[in-house]
């Protein structure tokens, strides 16, 4: 098969070798001893997961890795696991107009033979810890004030803790939009050296003009609404942690 590599089109360097994907939970340590939850997605077969190494997409959040729904179903970024099952199926398939939206592009990297890691920062969903908090600053200060003191600490070790796992090659992409893209810019700034590419979509770094001060005025309405949905997160968070 030929390789293409131009604007918008991207084929010819691997094929779907795989048809689902099985989930796995488990705590990571961080430096200085906080561990942080993970959900593991491994691709494979009806034989089981892969046995071979193979690089990963991680995406670290704050606004919790998946969620149980009343039914015992657990809602993920690769779609619905139901209840009771650890296996997803894979579907590749072009999103049609009146087909509910379905994470296309990580079950299209998934079939292809990426293992996709998901993170909670410290201090947020299952993670222990409280988030502004690092275990180390150096000569220059902490990376920013309040709740992403010393984040980038925390970055660094997440990629090289998936770098270094059984299932992983050493090479280490980041995907996510909106929190989940600001993650990205911040693990850059500590340079993890298994970090081989970002794919940041709606930073809220680069997006201030829009969210803080849209067309110029304070969005207020925004604002209010972002700071409600941290506190009940980070309420929901110590409950669940008592």
């Amino acid at each position: 098969m030929t390789r293409v590599s131009t604007f918008g089109e991207y084929q010819g360097y691997s094929d779907e070798r795989y048809d689902r994907v099985t989930r796995s939970s488990v705590y990571a340590p961080l430096r200085d001893g906080v561990e942080v939850a993970a959900d593991i997605y491994r691709p494979g077969t009806a034989q089981g997961p892969a046995s071979e190494r193979l690089p990963v997409v991680l995406m670290v959040t704050r606004y919790w890795r998946a969620k149980q729904l009343e039914d015992g179903v657990i809602a993920s970024p690769l779609g619905l696991l139901p209840a009771g099952e650890t296996q997803i199926a894979l579907n590749t398939a072009d999103i049609r107009f009146h087909e509910p939206v379905r994470p296309l592009t990580l079950h299209r990297l998934a079939a292809h033979g990426y293992v996709v890691v998901v993170m909670e920062n410290r201090g947020t969903g299952s993670s222990f810890g409280v988030m502004g908090q690092p275990s180390q600053q150096d000569s220059e200060g902490p990376l920013t004030d309040g709740m992403m003191n010393g984040i980038q600490y925390d970055l660094h070790d997440m990629v090289e803790w998936c770098a270094q796992q059984p299932f992983g090659n050493g090479r280490v992409a980041m995907a996510g939009g909106s929190w989940l893209g600001w993650m990205q810019l911040a693990a850059a700034v500590g340079r993890p050296p298994s970090l081989q590419a970002t794919f940041p979509r709606v930073p809220s770094a680069l997006h201030g003009h829009r969210i803080f001060h849209f067309g110029g005025l304070f969005f207020k309405g925004a604002m209010v609404t972002m700071g409600r949905t941290l506190i009940q997160l980070a309420k929901g968070e110590q409950d669940q942690m008592a």
